[in-house]
Formats: C-alpha cells, sequence, structure tokens
C-alpha cells in the first residue's frame, strides 16, 4: 500500500479520500491549506462586540445621558446582552459571506 504523501508526489492534483473515519494527518498529506473562513469569523465576532459596546456607550454617556438611581453612564454589565447578540449575529454573517468569498462562490459558468 502506498504512502499517502507517494500519490502527491507522484503528480496527482485533485484528488479525494474517502474514509468512514477521519486519518489524521491526510489533509497535510494532501497538500491542503488550512482555510481563513475561521479568521474572517473572528474578526466578524469582534466586530460586533465593539458594536454593541460602543453603542451602548454613544447612547447612554454621550447622545442621552440621563442618571437613574445612581448608575453609571456606561458600565460594560449593561452592554452585555446587546453586545452578546451582536456577536453571535456579526459572526454568522462573517462567517457565510467569508465562505462565499474564500470558495469563489456562486461560480457562474458560460454555456456554448
Amino acid at each position: 500500500m502506498p504512502r499517502r504523501e507517494q500519490v502527491r508526489d507522484a503528480g496527482y492534483k485533485f484528488w479525494d479520500v474517502i474514509s468512514p473515519f477521519p486519518i489524521h494527518g491526510m489533509d497535510r498529506a494532501m497538500g491542503i491549506r488550512r482555510s481563513k473562513v475561521p479568521r474572517a469569523s473572528f474578526l466578524g465576532g469582534l466586530a460586533g462586540l465593539t458594536t454593541g459596546m460602543t453603542l451602548i456607550w454613544w447612547s447612554g454617556a454621550y447622545n442621552f445621558p440621563l442618571i437613574v438611581g445612581g448608575k453609571p453612564y456606561f458600565s460594560p454589565m449593561f452592554a452585555f446582552p446587546v453586545s452578546y447578540e451582536l456577536t453571535i449575529l456579526f459572526t454568522a454573517f462573517a462567517t457565510v459571506i467569508g465562505m462565499f468569498l474564500f470558495n469563489k462562490l456562486p461560480m457562474h459558468t458560460t454555456r456554448c
């Protein structure tokens, strides 16, 4: 049985491996690089967290400052629910958009 790297070194560029169980190291042996989608997801989540915190700070401390019961103008505790939801929303959008961009989808073909 040939080793995994021998298939790649023989000059094959487009081949697939189908197995009922995971074979560790197969992606590296096939020459497949890591995806960039997790980086896009992380940046989307970071943008969502920043947007949520900035939104609550701007609305509570700058746009309409209102002291109720001695509460501060801004506290991360009060901004957490909005920031959490925006983090999830922006991460989902960034993941889907990143998948489409990095996979070059949709691939429209011209028919002759």
